[in-house]
């Protein structure tokens, strides 16, 4: 995930130097230049964003598999949406065991609210073309 970071990164600083470049645009040609770059940038911001997605996406499916496997007893799924039994915190297991579920619940709750935040952008980058 880094190097998406590193990605939208540069091409939000990208962005922010073409709208600044914009408001003193002195030709038609350096105008329409401009609109060319930064309709490229959102191209790419827009890309990376949805390729991450893809990349949550998977990894919430292959998490949810494994704690469905795992932890039936004490994890439901209704779409991306899931429903935790607390009463895993009496089972007679031990503490690994415990904190295995609750760091997958973490991971997924994470990757999840990751990936509800890019679609957020990608919204606010389809209103600012």
């Amino acid at each position: 995930m880094l190097n998406y970071d590193n990605t939208l990164k540069s091409i939000n600083n990208d962005l922010d130097d073409l709208k600044e470049s914009f408001e003193d645009v002195g030709s038609i040609e350096d105008g329409v230049s401009i609109l060319n770059n930064l309709t490229n940038n959102y191209d790419k911001k827009s890309a990376t964003l949805s390729s991450e997605n893809v990349i949550y996406g998977n990894a919430m499916a292959n998490l949810r598999a494994s704690m469905e496997d795992r932890f039936g007893n004490y994890v439901k799924f209704n779409g991306d949406d899931l429903f935790v039994d607390y009463s895993y915190t009496q089972m007679d297991a031990n503490d690994a065991i415990r904190k295995a579920l609750e760091e997958s619940i973490n991971t997924y709750n994470s990757y999840k609210e990751k990936r509800q935040n890019n679609d957020k952008e990608l919204r606010k980058l389809d209103k600012e073309r």
